[in-house]
Order: C-alpha cells, then sequence, then structure tokens
C-alpha cells in the first residue's frame, strides 16, 4: 500500500508498507545515490524492525515484534532528541505498559502507539509539517 501524497525530499520518508516490509526514499543527498546518478531519492526495502527520523536512518533495531520490547529499547528512544516518537506495533495495535511510556512522557517527549501502518502514515504527515518525530517501526514476519 502506498502510504502518502505528501513528500518532503530532504528527509526519511516511508513510500509503502505492506506486512513484512517497509519501503523507505532516502533523502536527496543522502549515502544512498539513486540508480544512474539522477536526483532522485533511493529507495531502500526493510524487512527488520526500525527506527525512522527525517535526517537519520536506524536499521535493525533490535526488537523483532512487540512481545520483545524492554525498557532499553524505551531509553534509546528518549535519546533521539525528539517531539513525539510513534510506536508502530506490528500489523495489530497493542499498548506497551505504563511503565515503559512513562520512560518518554518524564522527558516531556509524547508517544503514540498504533499499528506499523498508521505510524508509518502519521510520520509522512509529521515530517512534512516540520515536526521533530521519529517512528519505531515493529515489522513482523520476513525479517524475523
Amino acid at each position: 500500500m502506498q502510504v502518502n501524497q505528501d513528500y518532503n525530499p530532504r528527509a526519511y520518508m516511508v513510500r509503502a508498507v505492506t506486512p513484512g516490509q517497509v519501503v523507505i526514499s532516502h533523502p536527496l543527498g543522502s549515502d544512498r545515490p539513486a540508480a544512474g546518478g539522477l536526483a532522485a531519492s533511493a529507495l531502500e526495502t526493510l524487512t527488520a524492525s526500525l527506527v525512522i527520523l527525517p535526517d537519520r536512518l536506524i536499521r535493525d533495531w533490535n526488537p523483532r515484534d512487540f512481545a520483545a520490547l524492554q525498557r532499553q529499547h524505551f531509553e534509546f528512544l528518549a535519546t533521539l532528541e525528539v517531539e513525539v516518537v510513534l510506536l508502530g506495533t506490528g500489523e495489530k495495535q497493542h499498548f506497551p505498559s505504563g511503565e515503559l511510556t512513562g520512560m518518554l512522557a518524564s522527558r516531556g517527549i509524547g508517544i503514540e502507539v498504533m499499528n506499523t501502518a498508521a505510524a508509518c502514515r502519521t510520520y509522512n504527515f509529521l515530517i512534512c509539517e516540520g515536526r521533530r518525530v521519529a517512528a519505531a517501526l515493529l515489522i513482523e514476519g520476513n525479517g524475523q
């Protein structure tokens, strides 16, 4: 499913999401040049959990599914210096404990929990508004 109509060529964006994978476009001028040197964003298909920010892509984020989320994962998210973290919990929405989400809230970081496809759409919308946001996306299936 294609995710967005808005596009920011200077940021990492989610271009598509299907069960087991997310397609990311790289910002213009990033370390992954487009094929043939054309002035277009390169696309990368990821099949393991990841964290995406407008200026950074963290591949192979450690938790592979919702049950694997632990304190250390939220501690890492708290270091990203963002306004809000969008937690995509896989194909279905699951809510982590208040202890885990409270680690972000106590540092003034908002957290929104939704399924991964919704987190991708929300991430794209917020970065097109110029917001400092991170999407922590659990990718179930192929990357397991």
